[in-house]
């Protein structure tokens, strides 16, 4: 009786195993694209500095009243998944003093500068301001 329950069981865990290791991989690749080139966060750095270090500061330790633009907790909610929602935020609330004025290139750029004071790796590809090519992208992992 322990024979065919062992028996069974290893048939169970050998149709899992192979069930798993058949899911396409590459459907999860297709979307995981480099997200923005170190070209681009150094293209963010004088923009960041003109509109964002006034609030936010240089070292993005930000103050009191303004949140932290580094750490774990920042990265952990802006910078997992999708860029879109950082991207929407940014460009629909900052600069604060005027909300929305810059150009789309330059919040990606900003954007961009954000993510290497963050650790989130550069690639080969920049990362795009049009909102429909941002849907497309999931960044990569946290390092």
């Amino acid at each position: 009786m322990n024979i065919v329950w062992a028996m069974r069981r290893c048939a169970t865990i050998t149709v899992a195993a192979v069930s798993i290791s058949s899911v396409p991989l590459s459907g999860v690749l297709a979307q995981t694209v480099s997200s923005y080139t170190q070209a681009q966060a150094d293209r963010g750095h004088r923009p960041y500095d003109t509109n964002c270090s006034g609030c936010h500061g240089t070292t993005f330790g930000g103050s009191a009243e303004v949140p932290t633009l580094v750490g774990a907790g920042f990265r952990e909610r802006w910078f997992i998944g999708s860029p879109t929602m950082f991207m929407d935020f940014i460009m629909a609330n900052m600069p604060q003093q005027d909300p929305g004025s810059l150009d789309p290139k330059t919040y990606a750029d900003i954007a961009a500068y954000l993510m290497s004071k963050n650790h989130v790796p550069a690639g080969n590809a920049e990362l795009p301001a049009d909102p429909a090519a941002l849907a497309n992208i999931t960044l990569p992992p946290l390092q």
